[in-house]
């Protein structure tokens, strides 16, 4: 019995050792999934400007590499993917020429756009997608 526990020990040390000092231990993220992450922090971004009447970014030509951007194994494109995607990028073209005026609107239609394709595919970030609506004033 004592020996089975050493036994344990030592491979539950062994495990948290080589946890922390490998570096390359880690689940590699995918092209989507990446760029997923940094256009929910470019929203973030983008949210305040429009509230505050900042100059927008572009992110345009980044934003195209929705369409062509490799999704994990585990979470493959659907039929709709596309058209999802293709919908984005003409409702962001929409929101970056919208007048200052309309631009809380358009943002509003972007992130619902977002979130129609997030209720079809990866519904995992919807709360955090949800919260970047900007309320009504």
């Amino acid at each position: 019995m004592l020996k089975s526990k050493s036994y344990y020990f030592v491979f539950t040390l062994f495990l948290i050792t080589f946890c922390i000092t490998n570096s390359n231990f880690r689940v590699s993220e995918s092209q989507l999934s990446k760029l997923m992450r940094i256009m929910a922090n470019d929203f973030k971004s983008i949210k305040t400007k429009v509230i505050t009447n900042e100059k927008l970014p572009d992110y345009q030509k980044k934003y195209k590499k929705i369409i062509t951007a490799k999704a994990s194994a585990d979470s493959k494109k659907g039929e709709h993917y596309t058209e999802y995607a293709q919908l984005f990028l003409i409702q962001y073209d929409r929101f970056y020429a919208s007048e200052k005026a309309m631009q809380k609107k358009e943002f509003n239609s972007l992130v619902s756009t977002c979130i129609r394709c997030h209720e079809t595919y990866c519904p995992g970030p919807l709360t955090m997608i949800k919260k970047l609506k900007i309320s009504p004033e």
